[in-house]
């Protein structure tokens, strides 16, 4: 099994001149990676939808893709009783979640 470990990003609140556009993560040079507290929230919900539908061990597979200019990462998660779930990460500086 192989399990990934990254810092824990930290919650904060966007400045007030910052673009109402979330970004679901920023990395300052030299700094720790940031979240908004919508988006930690948002995440929190999404990760607790993908635990009450998948039962360990859950196998992960991820694609890099090109859609248009965007990079992008399809994930594919299955259980071993083959429930699934696929998400589609696109990197273009914004953030839109379910």
């Amino acid at each position: 099994m192989i399990k990934l470990k990254y810092a824990q990003p930290l919650t904060q609140r966007p400045a007030p001149d910052e673009t109402p556009t979330p970004v679901m993560f920023s990395m300052h040079p030299q700094g720790e990676p940031a979240m908004t507290a919508t988006t930690a929230e948002r995440l929190a919900a999404m990760k607790n939808a993908l635990r009450l539908r998948l039962q360990p061990p859950v196998t992960i597979i991820c694609n890099p893709h090109r859609i248009g200019k965007s990079s992008c990462v399809s994930v594919h998660l299955e259980d071993s009783r083959g429930k699934r779930a696929d998400i589609l990460l696109t990197q273009e500086g914004r953030a839109g979640l379910p």
